[in-house]
């Protein structure tokens, strides 16, 4: 499961020992930055062309949620399809099963690619190309990785908000 976990321990390096209120403010800060992080993963999604969703909110795309943690938070996507469109399935790992070519016609007559009648032989079609290509294997990087590009400029943020909540705590 795709994941990004931020947690006080690591950020105490930076600003030593902390008090009880000085680290609930840096608790607030790295929250906001992992809520920060969830946006920037949807603006993400949506700006990917073609977007790596198929039904909208129900699946990889809602699948994004944030887990308050007690010493920080966690950024996950839990949903069984996520680890494929982040990472990729290279080629010599597809296996054509009936799930996948099950999976695959009603994905071609959900979207009207296909009819009814078509979509096996659809789904073995594509199935053949995953195959030979692998499935999400764009440019030889494997996957989409959205969480991987949004974690580059996190660090950045998770700073700037904890530094913000502790000036408001502080005065």
């Amino acid at each position: 499961m795709p994941t990004y976990t931020v947690s006080l321990k690591d950020a105490s390096a930076a600003y030593g020992k902390i008090g009880k209120d000085i680290h609930e403010a840096a608790l607030k800060g790295l929250r906001k930055a992992a809520t920060w992080g969830l946006a920037q993963i949807i603006v993400a999604i949506h700006e990917h062309s073609p977007p790596p969703i198929d039904r909208g909110a129900a699946g990889y795309l809602g699948g994004w949620q944030i887990l308050p943690l007690p010493n920080g938070a966690m950024l996950y996507n839990d949903e069984l399809q996520a680890i494929f469109i982040e990472y990729g399935v290279r080629a010599d790992h597809v296996k054509i099963g009936r799930k996948l070519i099950s999976a695959l016609a009603a994905w071609g007559v959900r979207k009207g690619i296909c009819a009814d009648d078509e979509a096996e032989d659809f789904a073995w079609a594509v199935a053949h190309a995953f195959k030979k290509r692998g499935i999400f294997n764009q440019e030889g990087q494997g996957g989409f990785r959205i969480l991987e590009g949004v974690m580059k400029r996190l660090p950045r943020v998770v700073r700037q908000e904890i530094e913000r909540a502790i000036k408001q705590q502080v005065g």
